[in-house]
């Protein structure tokens, strides 16, 4: 009767712990991280979670650096990452030519003033 007793306990002893904000599968108080998707613990989910910051990366910060971070991501679908990936690479492609080509006229306008 006595092992009956220990074995339940209170409403008070009971730590109520929010589920994995990945997999939506109950977590431990104690887990740091979820023991079905390994997601980490805790409201704010990794930089390469987040879709936003992901695209913001890729084509506004660092460009064709931030791949990896679309790869490693769980947002996107591979279809998806491959579409972005091509888009990128092409938008970054575009920028380089139009960089060369301002580059070019900024060269030829700069030997017109000084032959002329």
């Amino acid at each position: 009767m006595q092992e009956i007793r220990s074995a339940r306990l209170s409403a008070a002893e009971i730590e109520l712990s929010p589920p994995c904000a990945g997999c939506d599968e109950a977590m431990d108080p104690g887990d740091l991280f979820c023991r079905h998707c390994g997601r980490k613990r805790g409201k704010d989910a990794p930089l390469h979670h987040k879709p936003w910051v992901v695209i913001g990366m890729l084509f506004f910060v660092v460009g064709p650096l931030a791949l990896p971070m679309l790869w490693r991501s769980e947002s996107f679908s591979r279809n998806q990452k491959v579409l972005i990936s091509a888009l990128n690479l092409a938008f970054i492609g575009g920028l380089t030519v139009g960089m060369l080509m301002l580059f070019g006229a900024y060269m030829k306008w700069i030997s017109s003033i000084a032959g002329g």
